[in-house]
C-alpha cells in the first residue's frame, strides 16, 4: 500500500496511507484541522539493515571495516546438473 506524506500549514506533516494509487494525490485534506494540505516529496526507504549491525550502531560502536582477503573462506558449490544426459 503507498503512503504519502502531506504538509499541513497549521498542524504539520502528516502521512496516509491508501489502498489504490489512482486519482490526484497532490492535496488532502489534514485529519486535525480539515485543512487543504499539499503533497510533500519522500523519499522511500529502500535499504534494510540486518539486525546484528543495527545493535552494533544503536550501541554506539561502529561496524569493523574489512578487506575482501580478511572475509570468511566460502565453500565452493559443486555444480548442480538437473540434465545428466547433457554432462
Amino acid at each position: 500500500m503507498p503512503n504519502y506524506t502531506f504538509n499541513c500549514e497549521k498542524c504539520g506533516v502528516f502521512t496516509e496511507w491508501h489502498t489504490s494509487s489512482k486519482g490526484n494525490k497532490q492535496y488532502s485534506a489534514c485529519p486535525s484541522c480539515k485543512m487543504k494540505s499539499k503533497r510533500v516529496f519522500a523519499p522511500p526507504i529502500v535499504y534494510k539493515v540486518d539486525a546484528r549491525v543495527k545493535q552494533i550502531e544503536s550501541g554506539g560502536k561502529t561496524p569493523k571495516v574489512m578487506k575482501r582477503d580478511q572475509l570468511p573462506k566460502r565453500l565452493k558449490k559443486s555444480p548442480v546438473s538437473t540434465r545428466p544426459w547433457q554432462v
